[in-house]
C-alpha cells in the first residue's frame, strides 16, 4: 500500500541527483530504502538536518515568490524521474463529504463542533454540491491531455520552503507528481504584485504559455473540497474541542461556499478562491 509514497521519495532522490540542489531528499536506510515501513498505518522517512527557517505558508511578498518560482522553473523543465507518480483529478475525502451531505436530517452528537458543522454544511449544501459538479466537469477536461504535464512539487508554499544562507530549499516531497504546471504555480503566483515572480519562472526554464484558467480553478476546487471533506469528516467523528479542533473549525468556515455567492457554474462560490490568469513573458 506504500508503493506510491516510495515512488515519490525515490523520484525525489533522482531529482536531487540530477542537479536540482534545492531538492531536500530522504536519505537511504542501511538496506538502501527510502522509507521504513513500521506497519500498515505508519512508515518513516529521514531527511537531513538543515540549519534554516520556514514560513507560515503564505508568501510575504514578491521577493519570496521570485525565489520559489525560480526553483519551480528549473523543476518543471527537468526530465521526468522513471517512476514519478502521476497526479489524478480525484478527491480522497469525497466519500466522507457526500456521506455527510446525505446525513443532514438528523443531529450529530460526536462533539462540540458536530452540530455547528451540520448546520453550516446544511446552509452551504447547494453551493458544495454545485462545486462538486464543477470539479467533475473540470477534471474531465484536464485529463484529456497530459502531453504538457511536468514534474510538480504539489505544495510549494512557504511552510515547505527552508530559507538558508545559501538560498531556498524545497522540502516535503511526498506529493511530487507529474501534473499540469498550474498545480504549483497557482499557489505561488496568486496574489503577486508584479510580473517579477512570473519572469523568474520563465528565466529559470519554465514554459511561457498563459496559465489555463480552468486548470487553475480545478486545483482551487481540489484544495477547497478536500479541506471541507477532511474537516467535516473530523467533526462527524468523536472530538473534544481541542486547539486543533478550534483551528479546523475556523478553516472550515473559511472554505464553505456561501450559497448567495454561487452561480450556475459554481464560479465565485469560494470565499478563499483566487482563480488567476497570468501571462508568462520571456
Amino acid at each position: 500500500m506504500w508503493s506510491a509514497r516510495r515512488h515519490a521519495y525515490e523520484s525525489t532522490r533522482e531529482l536531487a541527483g540530477d542537479g536540482l540542489g534545492f531538492v531536500v531528499a530522504p536519505v537511504l536506510s542501511r538496506s538502501a530504502q527510502v522509507v521504513a515501513v513500521l506497519d500498515d498505518q505508519h512508515l518513516i522517512s529521514l531527511t537531513p538536518w538543515i540549519r534554516a527557517h520556514s514560513g507560515p505558508g503564505a508568501f510575504a511578498d514578491d521577493a519570496e515568490r521570485v525565489a520559489v518560482t525560480g526553483l519551480l522553473g528549473r523543476l518543471h523543465a527537468t526530465a521526468r524521474p522513471r517512476d514519478v507518480p502521476v497526479w489524478r483529478p480525484e478527491l480522497k475525502h469525497r466519500a466522507a463529504l457526500e456521506s455527510a451531505l446525505l446525513d443532514l436530517g438528523r443531529s450529530w452528537d460526536t462533539g462540540p463542533y458536530a452540530e455547528p458543522t451540520r448546520t453550516a454544511l446544511a446552509q452551504a449544501q447547494d453551493g458544495v454540491r454545485t462545486c462538486l459538479g464543477r470539479f467533475d466537469d473540470l477534471a474531465v477536461t484536464c485529463a484529456e491531455s497530459t502531453l504538457e504535464w511536468v514534474v510538480t512539487h504539489g505544495e510549494p508554499h512557504t511552510a515547505n520552503v527552508l530559507w538558508t544562507e545559501h538560498g531556498p530549499l524545497l522540502v516535503d516531497w511526498e506529493s511530487v507528481a507529474l501534473a499540469p504546471r498550474e498545480r504549483d504555480l497557482r499557489t505561488v503566483l496568486a496574489g503577486a504584485d508584479g510580473t517579477g515572480p512570473a519572469s523568474a519562472y520563465v528565466a529559470a526554464g519554465g514554459c511561457t504559455q498563459l496559465l489555463d484558467a480552468d486548470t487553475v480553478e480545478l486545483f482551487e476546487r481540489v484544495w477547497q473540497l478536500e479541506e471541507i471533506g477532511e474537516y467535516v469528516g473530523c467533526f462527524r467523528r468523536p472530538h473534544t474541542g481541542s486547539s486543533d479542533d478550534n483551528r479546523r473549525w475556523r478553516d472550515l468556515m473559511d472554505e464553505l461556499p456561501p450559497n448567495s455567492r454561487t452561480d450556475a457554474t459554481g464560479r465565485q462560490a469560494w470565499s478563499g478562491s483566487s482563480v488567476i490568469e497570468i501571462e508568462l513573458m520571456q
